[in-house]
């Protein structure tokens, strides 16, 4: 019996855990926003009511997990505490009938914290006239009686459902202007890419017409004009130290390119020095060779990476480049390279 006993006991403890770990499950807030005061022929009993027998049994009897609770008149920072409300609220139900200037404020700053904001008003009112901004993101009118009661708590139930599926929906005027402000800032960023880029295929370009002038002088061993000629790589430069595009293995091709031009133009250098030297034709011959070898690398990895940048700026006029790939950064030196890890 003894040991019976103790096995109920245990049992009790464990069903009473599991039970408390049930009722323990934190429901998130849905704040009310509404009038206290007689506004638009309606007392404050009657608003009282409203929020007692409409707004909070829709809200909690919907299924969805929520708690319900409305705003009050107290003393204190009433200002910080409705503040604080409106952004950490889940949902908010604003009650805009007769547009209420308290009411209007707290949908206001609502509105510029959180997306999830259900507009209410009162049908069977003379001021039942919608502002046409905000009729856009849809108003649902109630009625205090019967049917009208259990008609308004199937449409909550679906809004709120709605909220499920797709919580981050933009229904704020607020949020509609910064995520086209988003937008338009995100077109800018892809035009400085694009320019950008356009300069480095411009450089590239100029740089291949360069190479293809200066061989051309090598082949007949006219060394005059080859003191003229240098190599650019100021935007290829750029874009290996601020990494504004981010595509694997791009920022090797480019390292590799800017070390056969820094050697192109060193050699260009060498040989405008060696005609006001006493060298023999054979030497001078000899150093031109190394420089046209060095202008041929240019040439052929120039002429590979030109339909890169091509396509990149291609994909990005069409929405069609990723631009999630981590940035790489060129650092041989793995003493160096531990500097970069910042986790």
């Amino acid at each position: 019996m003894a040991s019976s006993k103790k096995t109920s006991k245990k049992t009790s403890k464990k069903t009473s855990k599991k039970t408390s770990k049930k009722t323990s499950v934190k429901k998130r807030l849905c704040y009310v926003i509404m009038p206290f005061s007689k506004h638009v022929g309606i007392d404050e009993d009657e608003w009282t009511d409203v929020y007692e027998t409409i707004f909070r049994p829709a809200i909690e009897g919907s299924g969805f997990g929520y708690r319900c609770t409305r705003s009050s008149l107290t003393t204190g920072n009433f200002t910080k505490d409705i503040v604080e409300n409106m952004k950490n609220a889940h949902v908010v139900l604003a009650d805009i009938t007769g547009f209420n200037g308290n009411v209007m404020w707290e949908l206001g700053v609502r509105h510029s914290l959180s997306p999830r904001t259900i507009m209410v008003s009162r049908n069977n009112i003379t001021e039942k006239i919608v502002i046409s901004d905000l009729a856009t993101y849809g108003v649902h009118f109630y009625d205090n009686h019967g049917r009208a009661i259990t008609e308004f708590k199937k449409e909550i139930k679906n809004v709120l459902k709605e909220f499920e599926t797709n919580p981050d929906k933009l229904d704020s005027p607020v949020f509609d202007f910064l995520g086209s402000e988003e937008r338009i800032i995100s077109s800018r960023e892809h035009q400085i890419k694009i320019q950008k880029l356009t300069g480095l295929l411009s450089e590239l370009l100029e740089n291949l017409r360069v190479v293809d002038n200066i061989l051309d002088d090598v082949y007949s061993l006219s060394l005059k004009n080859v003191t003229f000629y240098r190599l650019n790589y100021v935007a290829l430069n750029e874009l290996l130290i601020t990494n504004y595009i981010s595509i694997n293995k791009l920022p090797a091709v480019l390292n590799v390119l800017r070390n056969w031009i820094l050697h192109s133009n060193q050699g260009l250098d060498t040989n405008a020095e060696y005609l006001n030297e006493d060298f023999t034709d054979e030497f001078k011959t000899e150093r031109l060779d190394t420089t046209k070898k060095n202008l041929k690398q240019v040439r052929d990895r120039t002429n590979r990476l030109i339909p890169i940048i091509q396509s990149i700026i291609l994909g990005i006029k069409t929405g069609t480049f990723d631009e999630s790939i981590e940035p790489e950064v060129i650092i041989p030196d793995d003493k160096y390279k531990k500097l970069l890890d910042v986790n």
